[in-house]
């Protein structure tokens, strides 16, 4: 894929796609294989495919989006902020670009809220919790009942209460937690592997 790639001018409209693709294969090896140059390699050609797009292009968010992923992997194995912070940097971004209609918003922001939620569990910041109940709230507030991802964004809503919850002991964020959880439950059908 990298002869492909640089075998492609820049100008070329396929070339961010190819770019995208090929980070998310340096994603994948990483996961697989744990080597940090894997992760560094999918930013620099991820953080390439979003430069190479203006920001009218219809792909654009979601590359934003997959380069933020990538950050949070780096944070999650080194643990340095810088990187969660660009996470939720480039995660806001694509939220920003995408009109609340669109199929992918609310799977935006619950991944922007997931970033948040690894920027509190390192530093402890009120405010970090606060944002991960906000935009978690506005992706379930996006999303149907019957969406096959609605009742797991309920379930980590729920774990967002319960940990402000922990930090502050207010009674109402225990009984969010309840209410919203028990609505995950409820959307579950019985047989479904995660009830």
């Amino acid at each position: 894929m990298e002869k492909v790639i640089n075998l492609t001018p820049d100008g070329h409209a396929d070339k961010a796609a190819l770019l995208n693709n090929l980070g998310n294969a340096f994603c994948r090896r990483f996961d697989h294989l744990g080597e940090l140059k894997d992760i560094e390699n999918a930013i620099d050609v991820k953080q390439q495919a979003v430069d190479l797009s203006l920001d009218g292009h219809a792909d654009r968010a979601g590359w934003l989006n997959n380069l933020g992923n990538a950050f949070s992997r780096r944070f999650e194995w080194l643990g340095e902020l810088k990187d969660i912070e660009n996470a939720i940097d480039v995660k806001q971004q694509a939220v920003d670009l995408t009109p609340d209609g669109h199929a992918d918003k609310a799977a935006l922001l619950s991944n922007l809220g997931n970033a948040f939620q690894s920027r509190f569990e390192r530093l402890g910041e009120l405010k970090d919790i606060e944002n991960v109940i906000d935009v978690k709230q506005q992706a379930i507030d996006l999303t149907p009942d019957g969406h096959a991802d609605k009742a797991g964004w309920l379930s980590n809503l729920g774990n967002a209460f319960s940990r402000r919850f922990e930090r502050l002991g207010e009674l109402k964020d225990i009984e969010n937690a309840i209410d919203v959880k028990q609505q995950a439950v409820d959307l579950t059908p019985d047989g479904h592997a995660d009830k």
